[in-house]
């Protein structure tokens, strides 16, 4: 799953924001 970099929340791992604190979640290398 995809951590989100503010909350830690574990997110889907296509997710493109936090499902908890709606941060955009960076594509990782």
């Amino acid at each position: 799953p995809r951590r989100c970099p503010e909350c830690e929340t574990a997110n889907d791992d296509d997710a493109r924001f936090c499902k908890r604190c709606g941060t955009k979640l960076e594509a990782e290398p």
